[in-house]
């Protein structure tokens, strides 16, 4: 594997619209809670280059998941290259 500080992070489609609903959802009732969620989530997804297999082994195969937010699983695949964001999801969602 690549030096982890080499690693980009990309996000796919299916994380940029989960990630934008969930802020969006929230926002409508808590405008401040929407914005803590939308920095803790970024932040955490920013620093995962640092320690990239630190984070459970995901549910599907080949994945990693971590806890963006005490209630939100950001997935994630770790390639040689690339970070590449999969989901982000509320823990009561099923998954997969």
């Amino acid at each position: 594997m690549a030096k982890s500080e080499s690693l980009a992070v990309n996000w796919g489609a299916a994380a940029v619209n989960d990630f934008r609903r969930i802020v969006e959802f929230v926002r409508q009732e808590n405008p401040p809670a929407a914005s803590r969620i939308f920095a803790a989530i970024a932040e955490k997804v920013e620093q995962l280059p640092s320690h990239p297999l630190i984070h459970r082994v995901g549910r599907v195969e080949g994945t990693r998941e971590m806890l963006g937010m005490q209630t939100y699983v950001v997935v994630c695949r770790v390639g040689e290259f690339e970070i590449r964001i999969r989901r982000v999801l509320h823990t009561s969602q099923q998954w997969p």
